[in-house]
């Protein structure tokens, strides 16, 4: 002890202590405080969680509405582009309620894409109940109902884009 005045035990003191510091110093550097249990959203993080809701709930709804087990390759992309964004979408809520998001990179790849996607569907969709009419007189009110709201989901999916690209302090990293 009389070295430097150091013994065992008192370096095995230091050690918790310079863990404890640690811990708290990566704790202050995020963006809430630790004391917290949730973050804080601002108005762009509940305008992009909002259009997430309604993407999946009009993605349910197109699914829902296709009724026709015809083999024609929109009714195929269709039923592919509806029921694989209603899980894309679920899990991008998922991680928006758990704190744990995509990279906004990614966030806004999905997004575009499904665009696309759900205005593909869509047209081939309403194409094909507008084909059924003419050809054969039959009518189908839910197939192109089931269109229009595939391309009104289009747009949503754009302004989410719009809104996940302005969002930029929901994805720096903590």
């Amino acid at each position: 002890m009389a070295c430097g005045g150091s013994s065992p035990n008192s370096s095995r003191l230091a050690e918790p202590h310079f863990i404890i510091n640690f811990k708290e110093s990566r704790l202050t550097q995020r963006r809430y405080s630790p004391g917290t249990a949730k973050m804080p959203l601002t108005a762009l993080s509940k305008g992009v969680l909002a259009c997430k809701l309604t993407e999946l709930v009009l993605a349910c709804v197109c699914a829902a509405l296709q009724k026709n087990t015809s083999q024609s390759a929109g009714y195929v992309l269709s039923y592919i582009v509806f029921g694989g964004y209603i899980i894309i979408i679920s899990g991008m809520i998922f991680g928006f309620i758990v704190k744990d998001r995509i990279n906004r990179k990614t966030d806004l790849f999905y997004t575009l894409i499904g665009a696309v996607l759900f205005v593909a569907a869509g047209s081939l969709t309403i194409d094909y109940y507008v084909y059924l009419k003419k050809q054969y007189g039959y009518s189908k009110t839910e197939g192109i109902a089931g269109g229009a709201l595939a391309m009104v989901n289009a747009i949503i999916l754009i302004i989410d884009a719009i809104l996940t690209f302005k969002d930029v302090n929901e994805y720096t990293p903590h």
